[in-house]
């Protein structure tokens, strides 16, 4: 079943980008969820549904968004932005059968909570095992700082505002951030 993108600036499995075309498709992609945002079904905020949630998988909506998020993760890593962690895909190829079952409209809640809670480790390995140490500028995903340092290294110069808006920071608190130096 092929994935259908919600937010219109999310890439393809096979595209690549430049850096530069990457951190501007960000930019797009950010802004265009902050003002689209998602609305959780009521049952997502449930006790039953907390093992789902927190990995993303809670509803059709929430798991389309975080689907969305890691494919636009693993364009930074073809790109060059960041380096692909190994096994950071084994979460979309679960999600992605999640998002099957979903659209189905089946949900094997019991099925999904025991899989997660058993997939943790294996799932999330680059983040436990790099911890702090792991250069946050080179993991997949943005803070507005990792973002900052990445523009500038790419020598990529968007405006303040664009930036304000996708992070959902004001235009004062960016530039801030940008005249800070980096490492």
């Amino acid at each position: 079943m092929p994935i259908s993108f919600r937010n219109p600036f999310t890439p393809a499995e096979n595209e690549v980008f430049t850096p530069q075309q990457y951190l501007q498709r960000k930019l797009d992609f950010s802004i265009w969820n902050q003002q689209n945002p998602v609305v959780h079904q009521s049952f997502c905020m449930d006790a039953a549904h907390h093992q789902v949630m927190v990995n993303g998988m809670c509803c059709v909506q929430h798991l389309q968004q975080c689907v969305e998020g890691n494919l636009f993760d693993l364009a930074g890593c073809k790109a060059g932005v960041f380096v692909e962690p190994e096994g950071f895909q084994k979460w979309l190829l679960l999600a992605k059968k999640r998002l099957e079952e979903l659209h189905s409209g089946q949900d094997d809640l019991g099925k999904w909570t025991i899989l997660l809670k058993a997939g943790d480790d294996e799932l999330y390995r680059w983040i436990w095992e790099h911890g702090d140490n792991y250069n946050q500028n080179l993991r997949p995903g943005f803070s507005l700082n990792s973002f900052v340092v990445a523009c500038q290294k790419y020598d990529f110069n968007p405006e303040f505002k664009e930036i304000a808006l996708a992070f959902g920071f004001t235009e004062s608190e960016v530039a801030n951030c940008w005249a800070k130096p980096t490492k």
